[in-house]
């Protein structure tokens, strides 16, 4: 018998750069991301191949974010003003944080494949 997979439900995530760190005043709104676990078909549409294994390269980050970031909270411009979630604004995600979130939301997709094993 297959057992299927179950729903995937979106959940906040807050980047390590937003995380209190010893001997630091807590940030008051740290940023926080919306994100899920990508689906099998959506995981296997980022891997390529190194000629032995199929592996998500890391150029492919951004596709994992427009994949599975739906919402940000305390996200600001350079004026202190809000970005709108929109997938048009991924790059504005420095780039330590970007890879951050994606790891997280490809770790997340692991342990769903994890589950569906037991």
């Amino acid at each position: 018998m297959l057992k299927a997979l179950k729903k995937i439900a979106p959940d906040w995530y807050t980047p390590n750069s937003q995380k209190k760190k010893k001997n630091q005043k807590k940030e008051d709104n740290p940023a926080r991301f919306k994100i899920r676990p990508l689906t099998p078909p959506e995981r296997e549409s980022l891997m390529e191949s190194d000629g032995v294994f199929y592996v998500i390269r890391p150029v492919r980050y951004a596709d994992v974010l427009r994949m599975a970031v739906s919402d940000w909270e305390n996200f600001i411009d350079e004026d202190g003003k809000p970005v709108e979630h929109k997938a048009t604004e991924h790059w504005r995600i420095p780039g330590p944080d970007r890879i951050d979130v994606a790891l997280e939301i490809l770790n997340r997709s692991r342990l769903l494949d994890e589950e569906a094993k037991n």
